[in-house]
C-alpha cells in the first residue's frame, strides 16, 4: 500500500478507536505536507460544489490561512507534548498521527458548514465543537500512549494540548482577526472612535441619545388611536440589519403614515454616535417613554426586529466583545408587559424567529415572523441591503396593500418564490399569529388602512 494511503487508513482507525499501531503511519515530512494539502482540497471541493449546486458565496474566511493556523498549532502541540516527555524526537510521529486522525472529521465538518442547515443553531454550534474538543483529547490521548507508554502520570496532561489547539484555532476571538479575506480594505481594521470608548462611556451615551430620538416624538391626541413604531436592528457585524432598520422605519413613516411616531435601535458603529443601541435594556427604555407618549391601552405598537437568531431569541451583538442580553421572546415580553402597552403588531426578520411567538402572543397582539421556530430566513449577507422577509414585506407586500395581514400572505409567496428560484433549503417557511381582539383594533387607525 501507498505511503499516503496508508496512513490514511490508520488515520481513520485512529479517529474510530480502532486497534492501530506507530508501526502502522508512515512518519515524515512529505506526510505531514501531504496531510494539510488533503484537508485543504477537501474543503475546496466541498466549497466549490456548494457554490455551483446552490449559488451561494464562498466561506466569508480566508480557508488557506485556516489551514495553515492548523497545521502550525498541531505542530506546536506535538512539539510541547514531546518536550513534556523529554523525547523531541517523536514530534513528526504525534503530528502525522494526530493530522491524520483529523482528516476523518475534515470532510462532515466542511460539508455541515458550507450546508449550514436549519437546526444549526447556537447551542448547536457550540455542542459540535465542545464534541471535537472531547475526541481531539480522547485521539491525543491514544497517540500519547502509543508513541509514550512508559510515562502514565504525564498523559492525561499531555493529552490536554489537542483540544487546547482545537479552542484556540475555531473560537478565541482574536486569533479569527487573522482569516478576513485578502480584499479587506486596510481601514476596516483600523481603531475605530468608537473602540477608543470604555464600556462606561459606551452606555453612559445612551441616556442623551434617547432624549434626542424623543425629541420630535408627537403625542396622541385622545379619541384618536394612533400607530407608534421601534424599528430595532441588533447585531453590528453585518450592515444589512442597520440598512433594513433604517428601511423599515421610513416605510412605517411614508407608507403607514407614522411620521413623528418612530423610533429607531441600532447596533453598529456607523450609527453609534447618532443612534441609540439596540439592547434590552433600551428596549425597555424606549417602550416605556413611548407608553407615556401614547394611549397605551387605545393605540397601537409596530415592534419591527432584524437580527440574526436561534431557538433562544435574537443576538445581541456590538464591536468589541461587549457583553449584552439577547433579545428573547420572554425578556421581550416582559418589557411589553412592564410598559403597560395593550395593542402590538410583532414583526421579527431573523432565523427561527418562530420560537418567540409562543412568548409574545395574546389577544391583543399581531405576530409575524421571517420563519419558522425550527428554519433559517435567508438574506442576511454582507453585500445585500435587506433579508428576504423585509424586500418581501416592506418593498414587495406594502407596495400592494397596507392591510398588514394582506401584507403578510404577498411577502410569503413572493419569499417562497424566490427560495425557489435561488434553489436555496429547506424554505423558511414565515408565520403569522392573529389575536382574537387586534384586527377590530387595526381598523380604528384611520390615517391608512392597515386592516378591513
Amino acid at each position: 500500500m501507498m505511503p499516503y494511503f496508508r496512513n490514511i487508513v490508520s488515520g481513520l482507525k485512529l479517529a474510530a478507536f480502532m486497534r492501530c499501531e506507530r508501526k502502522d503511519f508512515v512518519v515524515s515530512w512529505g506526510a505531514l505536507v501531504a496531510a494539510l494539502l488533503t484537508s485543504i482540497a477537501l474543503q475546496f471541493v466541498i466549497e466549490v460544489g456548494v457554490f455551483f449546486y446552490r449559488e451561494a458565496d464562498f466561506n466569508r474566511y480566508s480557508w488557506y490561512e485556516y489551514h495553515a493556523m492548523s497545521f502550525c498549532l498541531i505542530i506546536l502541540s506535538s512539539f510541547c507534548i514531546a518536550l513534556l516527555f523529554n523525547q523531541t524526537e517523536k514530534i513528526l510521529s504525534v503530528a502525522v498521527m494526530f493530522y491524520y486522525s483529523f482528516i476523518a472529521f475534515l470532510a462532515p465538518y466542511f460539508l455541515l458548514f458550507a450546508e449550514y442547515p436549519s437546526w444549526m443553531n447556537e447551542k448547536a454550534y457550540y455542542a459540535i465543537h465542545n464534541l471535537i474538543m472531547i475526541w481531539s483529547f480522547l485521539v491525543m490521548f491514544r497517540i500519547v500512549g502509543i508513541n509514550f507508554p512508559s510515562i502514565a502520570g504525564k498523559q492525561v496532561a499531555a493529552a490536554l494540548l489537542a483540544p487546547l489547539c482545537i479552542f484556540v484555532l475555531n473560537q478565541h476571538v482574536y486569533l479569527s482577526h487573522m482569516f478576513y479575506p485578502e480584499d479587506v480594505e486596510e481601514e476596516e481594521v483600523v481603531e475605530s472612535a468608537f473602540e477608543k470608548l470604555s464600556e462606561e462611556e459606551i452606555f453612559r451615551l445612551q441616556a442623551g441619545l434617547l432624549d434626542r430620538e424623543f425629541e420630535n416624538l408627537k403625542g396622541s391626541k385622545k379619541g384618536v388611536v394612533d400607530v407608534y413604531g421601534i424599528s430595532l436592528g441588533s447585531f453590528a457585524y453585518q450592515d444589512v440589519f442597520m440598512k433594513e432598520a433604517r428601511y423599515v422605519a421610513q416605510r412605517f413613516e411614508d407608507v403607514l403614515k407614522m411620521k413623528g411616531r418612530v423610533v429607531t435601535l441600532i447596533n453598529n458603529e456607523e450609527t453609534f454616535f447618532e443612534t441609540p443601541m439596540a439592547t434590552a435594556t433600551n428596549l425597555e427604555d424606549t417602550l416605556k417613554r413611548i407608553a407615556k407618549r401614547m394611549q397605551p391601552k387605545e393605540d397601537i405598537l409596530l415592534l419591527y426586529m432584524t437580527s440574526h437568531g436561534d431557538q433562544s431569541g435574537l443576538s445581541v451583538i456590538l464591536r468589541g466583545g461587549l457583553g449584552l442580553k439577547i433579545l428573547s421572546g420572554e425578556r421581550v415580553a416582559e418589557a411589553l408587559k412592564q410598559s403597560g402597552i395593550k395593542n402590538k403588531v410583532i414583526i421579527i426578520s431573523a432565523c427561527h424567529s418562530g420560537s418567540l411567538i409562543d412568548a409574545l402572543s395574546d389577544d391583543d397582539t399581531m405576530i409575524m415572523t421571517a420563519a419558522a421556530d425550527n428554519k433559517q430566513s435567508y438574506g442576511c449577507s454582507d453585500d445585500a441591503d435587506l433579508t428576504f422577509f423585509a424586500e418581501g414585506y416592506f418593498t414587495h407586500g406594502l407596495e400592494k396593500t397596507t392591510n398588514l395581514e394582506e401584507a403578510f400572505a404577498i411577502a410569503k409567496k413572493r419569499i417562497e418564490d424566490r427560495e425557489g428560484s435561488e434553489t436555496l433549503g429547506p424554505p423558511s417557511d414565515p408565520q403569522i399569529f392573529i389575536g382574537k381582539n387586534i384586527m377590530k383594533t387595526l381598523t380604528k387607525y384611520k390615517p391608512v388602512e392597515l386592516s378591513k
